[in-house]
């Protein structure tokens, strides 16, 4: 049988993970993300674990005041670490289209005038060969 404290636990252990890998990919701290997310996905498990084997019926509502709260936050962060995520890898993938942009595109050096229009820098041969 599971009790209050085994469901407690469980969602504040994924809360502080939550709440660490928020803080790490806030301050753009990503070399340990990985370690983070497999962490991440075993608590969601063994979370899904417990309160799967709570009573539908009578224990359930006598938890229910207690777990909603917690289970209520746990959901924000769950919103907010998702949000970071996806913002994250939508840069890497924006940043990976900009490289490979700038690979293949010919080597151009330019100028431009007051203005903002584009100079070009055209040699003709025969004025910028010296006389002697």
């Amino acid at each position: 049988m599971v009790s209050l404290a085994d469901c407690n636990r469980e969602i504040s252990e994924l809360i502080s993970i939550l709440k660490a890998e928020i803080k790490m990919l806030r301050a753009g701290k990503f070399n340990t993300i990985d370690q983070s997310s497999t962490l991440k996905a075993e608590k969601i498990k063994s979370l899904a674990i417990v309160m799967g084997s709570i009573d539908a019926n009578a224990i359930a509502q006598k938890y229910r005041p207690y777990l909603a709260p917690r289970l209520a936050h746990l959901k924000s962060l769950s919103i907010e670490n998702g949000l970071l995520l996806r913002g994250i890898a939508n840069g890497v993938k924006s940043v990976h289209e900009r490289i490979l942009l700038l690979e293949n595109k010919e080597v151009q050096v330019g100028a431009y005038g007051r203005q903002g229009r584009a100079l070009s820098f055209e040699e003709e041969p025969a004025s910028s060969e010296k006389a002697f």
